[in-house]
């Protein structure tokens, strides 16, 4: 009796195995795409939120900086009787107080931590500011000289201010009154190719805003 051979089964369960493998690696490219399309969206997405904040962050600061750029340092000088040490100079608007203060009064020399013979100087500031600006805000202004480099001035400078509103802060101001700005050499007041020039760009310079009372809830 002749051998039967079933050639054509053989080569349809070929085919079989051959649609169903090509249906399998058709599965696999399409969840690997849909997955790295959904990676990409969440990605962007991540960054939209994230240059959102970056944005409102600068208009923030932006906004809070515009709020201080018509002060004008060179307004008249005046005498408030809660400060009678002559060592810190006020001068004053209808608008805000200046109060100045050589950093011979508040620093050692070339430090950077407020010594304890400022303490006067500064009690009275904050007396005055309690009495004049009770809720308005403040915003501290350091000066350095020429001398020693800029980015040795701007550190000086930035470090001063940061210690003079933690001492604000530790004596009762509400952090979130106190901004700082650290200038160093930018605004000189004097010439400093001069000692004397030299003495009076090194300061502080305390802005207070006038504010409205808080209304009681």
């Amino acid at each position: 009796m002749a051998t039967v051979i079933d050639q054509p089964s053989r080569k349809t369960s070929y085919l079989a195995w051959l649609l169903l493998a090509a249906g399998v690696v058709a599965l696999i490219v399409f969840f690997s795409n849909k997955s790295e399309t959904t990676a990409k969206a969440g990605s962007a997405q991540v960054n939209a939120s994230a240059n959102t904040g970056d944005n409102n962050a600068a208009t923030t600061e932006n906004n809070v900086i515009a709020g201080w750029d018509g002060i004008d340092f060179n307004t008249s000088a005046v005498q408030y009787d809660e400060v009678p040490n002559a060592d810190v100079s006020i001068r004053s608007t209808p608008d805000y107080s200046i109060y100045g203060m050589n950093e011979a009064f508040l620093f050692a020399e070339g430090g950077v931590l407020v010594s304890p013979e400022a303490e006067k100087n500064l009690t009275q500031v904050l007396h005055s500011i309690d009495k004049r600006h009770q809720y308005g805000a403040l915003r501290v202004y350091v000066y350095t000289g020429s001398q020693d480099g800029a980015a040795h001035n701007q550190e000086l400078a930035a470090q001063r201010a940061a210690a003079v509103k933690a001492w604000l802060v530790k004596h009762g101001i509400a952090a979130e009154r106190v901004s700082v700005n650290a200038i160093q050499e930018a605004k000189p007041s004097a010439t400093s190719s001069v000692d004397q020039g030299m003495q009076q760009d090194r300061r502080v310079e305390i802005v207070v805003r006038n504010g409205r009372q808080k209304k009681s809830s």
